[in-house]
């Protein structure tokens, strides 16, 4: 709860995307709702004023954050909500820059063309913000979203094991119990001695015929040759 209410403050950290959805969706309705109910009016109090001027800088807060979530300076979102928030009261009231219209048009013409360009460019770094799911480790801005430094690290960690053991998992298969293969083998086809040292034979013998080259190619294995210390 704590990083929810800081999202909305504070233009520092980092917002993931289901927080920016979360927070930032019902401000947008709230904006546009008030939007189209001022508009009806002939006149409002400046209270009205007070509550979009504190949406947007939460606005501002929220965008701020998911733009440095996906590794992006935030610092870009305050000028364009600023001049977004201009284009807005100038749409709800006209005659808050003036009553002559060629007088605004002489001192105000170029800032409401700024106004009405960071309209459009904030429209698309929404869009931006929407469509990109940003780091899910530390970046140049901090952990993500509701995690400490630590928690990331340790995080990033087990991720980083978890993945290396998957890897070995696919490309080093665990060796088969040869000899208790084998010892299966021979008990199948009742060839299995009742002594131990008889059945250790076997199954020696059954691995140089597993092993000669003559038996793939259905020729006879090469005779063993006998040392002092084992058949070889």
């Amino acid at each position: 709860m704590k990083s929810y209410v800081f999202a909305l403050v504070s233009p520092l950290g980092r917002l993931s995307l289901p927080a920016y959805w979360l927070l930032a969706g019902p401000i947008a309705v709230v904006i546009f709702a008030i939007h189209w109910y001022l508009k009806g009016l002939d006149e409002y109090s400046s209270t009205w004023t007070a509550i979009i001027l504190l949406l947007m800088a939460m606005q501002s807060c929220l965008l701020a954050g998911r733009l440095q979530d996906c590794d992006w300076n935030g610092i870009v979102v305050l000028p364009l909500i600023g001049l977004t928030t201009f284009a807005l009261l100038v749409d709800l009231d006209p005659l808050m820059l003036g009553s002559d219209p060629e007088t605004v048009a002489k001192q105000w013409g170029f800032v409401c063309g700024l106004s009405y360009l960071a309209t459009a460019l904030t429209a698309i770094t929404c869009v931006y913000a929407l469509l990109n799911f940003g780091d899910d480790t530390d970046n140049d801005y901090g952990p993500p979203f509701g995690e400490t430094s630590e928690s990331a690290q340790q995080k990033h960690k087990d991720r980083i094991r978890d993945r290396v053991r998957a890897e070995y998992a696919t490309l080093i298969a665990p060796p088969p119990d040869r000899y208790m293969e084998t010892k299966a083998r021979i008990t199948a086809g009742g060839k299995l001695a009742s002594s131990p040292l008889d059945t250790d034979r076997n199954i020696s013998a059954q691995w140089d015929a597993d092993a000669a080259p003559g038996t793939a190619l259905g020729f006879p294995p090469a005779p063993a040759q006998k040392t002092g210390f084992s058949r070889q």
